[in-house]
């Protein structure tokens, strides 16, 4: 497919005038979900066949294999096919691992194997989350329901499939009070930390080797050894942040030997740290130093501080919908910046080193509220997909919209993921629907994945890894020296 020309792209950093994107935006007529929808924004191209895109097009350029989103071409690479992930296991429930207990339990005489299979699917679910850069992914399976999974085990492997290290979850010094279907949410941080969070606020944090970094603590305690139930989570580039039912929300900040020690002792005064020579002791700020000076300052801490949400929602008479970080990096404060979606269609952001709230007011631009929400990797741009089944995508600083795009015709349920391809492509995953690769001007790419049940996508600063049931590959955006040395008629050096 040729690209289109006469276009800029808002979503790039190089192109002249990005600060001020155009605030028209378009919505693309066709529906991306529509089976009859033109072929080539239809990419179904079998990821998990051992055929490469090369032996597909060997008589043929490497640019015949590119799709075009508008006028940025995108290539699909294969990074490995026909994985098991449980070499160990003569099941093969690709990503999903279960005890031969739990599956004993959901056997049956009068079900085949498929039978079973499916049986499993829904009675449990399955939570992958990847390590940055390229890096391992660590993968849980848990109950639907909470008496039927007492633990689970969650293991870290490479992207060929290769085991690292594994975690039973609960750990045992916590497998009275706590059962597998008690943890939230996985991820890691840009500094390989795992973090593991149940619904009571609990924290816990492993390396890639599987080993504690912090003991367990709870984000917001409420004595006795217990937490406050959450609703929404997010972790992001260098920590978690939560949110509760009654809209208390918290921010947890993991540093190290490489953060300077006066990050730390800028923390807001209500904050608390967490370090492994002190067994959760909240820090005091009496002397007006967190560590005392860089000889007491431990290898790895958090930092973590309450935000004022709960009586700023009563205030205002509103609840929070969902929660996204921004973090320090991108941040003209040098400290993350906590974004909570509202009930009446606006957003509220809060400064984790002030606790200062500033309501943004996008009410006239956002429709319905946002109920998911996902920063560039520049972090200029955030994706927010609303209630209506609307993605929006708006600059951070709420001033420009460039975006919004109709996803109704395929499904009124949120989708299942919402990440960044880079920094020029939003993907969204439904079950079943497949990937669907949105552009700055309501362009679109579809990819199937017919013949892989499950899909996670691992998002990463120029691209996207696809992991499904058997293999991974990578969404990118051709790098422009490559497209521009390519393209029919080029005279780039090469």
């Amino acid at each position: 497919m040729a690209p289109p020309t006469g276009k800029t792209n808002p979503f790039d950093d190089d192109e002249e005038g990005a600060g001020n994107v155009n605030t028209s935006f378009r919505v693309n007529s066709s529906n991306p979900f529509d089976s009859q929808a033109d072929e080539s924004y239809d990419v179904s191209i079998n990821p998990a066949s051992e055929e490469t895109y090369e032996d597909m097009n060997s008589d043929l350029p490497v640019e015949a294999s590119w799709q075009y989103l508008g006028d940025l071409p995108y290539r699909r690479i294969p990074i490995y096919s026909d994985i098991r992930w449980n070499k160990d296991d003569e099941d093969d429930f690709g990503l999903a691992s279960y005890s031969a207990s739990f599956k004993q339990q959901q056997r049956s005489s009068l079900l085949d194997a498929q039978d079973v299979q499916a049986l499993l699917s829904t009675s449990s679910v399955t939570k992958v989350s990847g390590c940055p850069n390229g890096g391992p992914i660590a993968t849980i399976t848990l109950p639907v329901l909470g008496d039927s999974m007492k633990s689970a085990q969650l293991r870290i492997i490479t992207n060929a499939g290769q085991h690292l290290a594994s975690i039973d979850l609960p750990p045992r010094q916590l497998a009275k009070k706590y059962s597998a279907a008690d943890i939230m949410s996985i991820g890691f941080t840009d500094r390989t930390v795992l973090i593991i969070l149940f619904r009571d606020s609990l924290c816990l944090t492993y390396d890639l080797r599987g080993e504690p970094i912090l003991p367990a603590f709870h984000i917001l305690p409420k004595g006795e050894g217990r937490g406050t139930e959450l609703v929404h989570c997010s972790i992001f580039e260098g920590g978690v942040a939560v949110l509760s039912p009654k809209m208390q929300c918290a921010i947890v900040e993991l540093l190290d030997e490489n953060d300077d020690p006066s990050y730390a002792n800028a923390a807001h005064l209500g904050s608390r740290r967490i370090s492994p020579s002190l067994n959760n002791t909240v820090a005091s700020r009496a002397s007006g130093e967190m560590f005392g000076g860089t000889d007491s300052q431990p290898l790895n801490y958090a930092i973590v501080t309450p935000l004022p949400t709960s009586a700023f929602c009563q205030e205002h008479l509103y609840s929070f919908v969902s929660i996204a970080v921004l973090p320090r990096i991108h941040t003209t404060s040098r400290h993350p910046e906590v974004f909570l979606s509202t009930s009446d269609n606006s957003v509220v952001v809060v400064n984790a080193a002030t606790t200062d709230i500033t309501d943004v007011d996008c009410r006239a631009r956002i429709k319905s509220p946002i109920v998911a929400m996902s920063f560039a990797p520049n972090g200029r741009f955030l994706a927010c997909f609303t209630q209506s089944s609307i993605l929006t995508v708006i600059s951070t600083s709420f001033e420009t919209k460039v975006l919004d795009f109709d996803t109704s015709e395929g499904s009124q349920n949120p989708p299942s993921d919402m990440k960044w391809c880079g920094e020029d492509s939003v993907v969204l995953h439904w079950k079943k629907l497949g990937i669907l690769m949105v552009g700055p001007y309501g362009d679109w790419l579809r990819f199937p994945f017919e013949n892989t049940e499950n899909v996670w996508i691992v998002p990463e600063i120029d691209c996207c890894r696809v992991v499904t049931d058997n293999s991974i590959e990578i969404l990118q955006r051709v790098p422009p020296a490559t497209a521009a040395l390519l393209r029919m008629g080029s005279i780039e050096p090469s």
